[in-house]
């Protein structure tokens, strides 16, 4: 997460959100840390949806070079605020 995740505020309409970005190759690593993710304490299972976190595979460019990334979305408050004491209770 250090380098390929991060926490953001979208200006258009002041939306948390969270996003992790690894190679399109570990697309089935992004799909199990989704999974994880909606089994972190503090997750109201009950009023978030499976859809909060979204997964998806796109083109990129990176020094000029075509490549294909997988990404994950959240752009859920509630999700964020069980997200946060989850990376704050690592050391």
């Amino acid at each position: 997460m250090e380098a390929e995740g991060s926490f953001y505020v979208n200006k258009k309409d002041y939306i948390l959100g969270f996003c992790l970005t690894q190679s399109a190759k570990d697309l089935a690593l992004m799909e199990s840390i989704k999974d994880f993710l909606y089994d972190l304490p503090g997750v109201d299972r009950e009023n978030i949806d499976k859809n909060v976190i979204g997964v998806f595979t796109s083109k990129s460019k990176s020094n000029g070079v075509d490549s294909h990334i997988t990404k994950i979305t959240i752009h859920h408050t509630g999700f964020i605020q069980a997200l946060i004491p989850f990376f704050s209770s690592l050391t």
